[in-house]
């Protein structure tokens, strides 16, 4: 006896084939059968005028503590996401080694009440796995944890020596299951790398199969330059190539055109993706307004820096001639001390305007009194280029964000919206009323083609034999709540949301169902 029958859904099977109408039945967490389904099953439901796809893989996130706040991944999951990667953008759970290990203890504590007990990607994977997960997790081992954890937050290249410590800890995690090594090449440690690192690392990771994931150098004026760098390493280090967060900053507005044939022009010689987000706008630290030299030495370091008023007036005018005019479009998204809440939704002019304060003075005033741990959203896009990048079939859409939910300590501030609408805004905005692309096309890119780089075999597609990984949705309903300003909230649309082959939810409501595993690159 099947354990469920969806009955006469349209299946988009996450490969780019037209929809089509037919009953899928599910065993043991696998799709058993698909098509006309007489067999008798412990549950049917009835999947009539909606769209059954596979579960969505988010293959740039920032999850893995917001996992260990709250297992359920509300925000992700709801919105039809049964997988998160994270570790991107250089930063990961492990390694964690020397005053690293200790900083992230200090401020796993401070910001979330908990307790860091792990070192190493397999204490980390222990951790998830007591706790429970209500989706899917794979991880990146992130540049910036090998460098801090070896060379402190030191500006200069590694010795011998200490490259083959990095390595070693790289090929450690690779061999505790990793997928790859992203690099954040716009946050110190990692910014302090040259090429040639990176290169050396990334040749590592590829001996055992691993990707290279890049917030590369630059994303604004000198993206096209960026671009070509982390081409350039794939090439050196014969290993596939993710360039995270494709987007174009002000300086380079109206070029996406040229921007993708560049990267298509690559991927006829090797293996070279990207990933997107449908908004105009991204979200990263305030603290990268500054130069990374700041950060020489370290967060303690940066603050007395920012304190130091020969030194602030030096980091001033660097900062000044690259924000002037743009402080109204930089917005205060999250703090970790309860009396700097109040700027949360605000712009950085509006906070300077309340506080009688110069934007860039009351920026760096903030700064210091939350240690440099200030979420930031910046509109820094043009519409039409985030169209144009969202039109090329084979780049991924993802949300880099870290799992949010409505009530509880993941309900702090005021998030980038992406954290609960990039699917739905996707599927309403981009597919049902601007006609970027087709449904079909626009699954692919949230499920197989992931799926595919990722090596998950059997999973991002409804196929005889896959895992049920779904989500059932209509297809006319289906958008995005989440604002700028009001953030925290879920999608319309998603009705059903199976992990391996359970409902985590069921008519619009989380079951509590903690039905997600750990998946390796091994």
């Amino acid at each position: 006896m099947l354990d469920l029958v969806i009955r006469g859904a349209t299946i988009v099977d996450g490969t780019g084939k037209p929809g089509y109408a037919a009953d899928v039945g599910i065993e043991a967490g696998r799709i058993a059968l698909i098509g006309t389904v007489e067999a008798a099953a412990k549950s049917v439901l009835s999947g009539a005028g909606l769209v059954l796809a596979p579960g969505f893989i988010d293959i740039h996130t920032h999850a893995e503590i917001a996992l260990l706040v709250d297992p359920r991944g509300e925000s992700a999951v709801r919105q039809g996401v049964t997988t998160l990667i994270g570790g991107n953008c250089g930063s990961s759970p492990a390694p964690l080694v020397g005053e690293l290990l200790e900083k992230e203890k200090r401020d796993l504590r401070k910001e979330w009440d908990l307790d860091l007990d792990w070192n190493d990607l397999d204490g980390f994977f222990s951790r998830l796995k007591d706790r429970g997960l209500g989706v899917h997790f794979g991880c990146l081992v992130g540049h910036g944890n090998l460098r801090a954890s070896v060379m402190g937050h030191e500006r200069r290249p590694p010795t011998t020596e200490e490259m083959g410590q990095m390595k070693a800890l790289l090929g450690e995690a690779m061999r505790q299951g990793a997928m790859g090594i992203s690099t954040g090449l716009i946050y110190p440690p990692s910014s302090f790398a040259d090429t040639a690192e990176i290169v050396e690392l990334a040749r590592e990771a590829a001996k055992f199969g691993g990707f290279y994931a890049s917030h590369i150098r630059g994303e604004g004026e000198t993206v096209f330059e960026a671009v070509e760098e982390a081409l350039e390493i794939g090439r050196r280090a014969l290993i596939p190539v993710q360039i995270s967060h494709l987007k174009l900053g002000r300086e380079n507005w109206g070029r996406a055109d040229e921007l993708i044939s560049k990267i298509e022009k690559a991927r006829k010689e090797g293996p070279v993706d990207a990933d997107q987000y449908p908004y105009p706008a991204s979200s990263t630290g305030l603290d990268a307004i500054l130069p990374d030299w700041v950060f020489e030495g370290g967060e303690e370091a940066a603050l007395a820096r920012l304190r130091d008023q020969g030194t602030r007036s030096r980091i001033r005018k660097e900062v000044e001639p690259r924000h002037e005019g743009w402080w109204d479009k930089i917005l205060i998204a999250d703090v970790w001390n309860p009396e700097n809440q109040i700027w949360c939704g605000k712009t950085v002019l509006e906070m300077a305007e309340s506080l009688d304060l110069p934007p860039i003075e009351a920026a760096f005033d903030l700064l210091l009194k939350e240690d440099t741990h200030v979420g930031a959203i910046f509109f820094s896009m043009k519409e039409e280029d985030v169209e144009r990048i969202f039109s090329v079939p084979w780049i991924f859409t993802a949300s880099d964000s870290a799992p949010r939910a409505i009530e509880g300590p993941l309900s702090r501030g005021k998030p980038h919206p992406r954290a609960y609408g990039t699917y739905p805004r996707v599927l309403s905005s981009f597919v049902r009323e601007k006609h970027l692309l087709t449904l079909e096309q626009a699954i692919a890119k949230m499920t197989s083609l992931p799926a595919q780089k990722l090596g998950l075999a059997d999973r991002g597609a409804i196929e005889e034999g896959c895992w049920a990984d779904l989500v059932l949705f209509d297809p006319d309903i289906i958008h995005d709540e989440a604002t700028f300003l009001d953030p925290h909230r879920y999608p319309a649309g998603i009705i059903h949301v199976f992990v391996n082959g359970q409902a985590v939810i069921e008519a619009g409501c989380h079951t509590g169902i903690l039905q997600g595993t750990l998946l390796s690159g091994k």
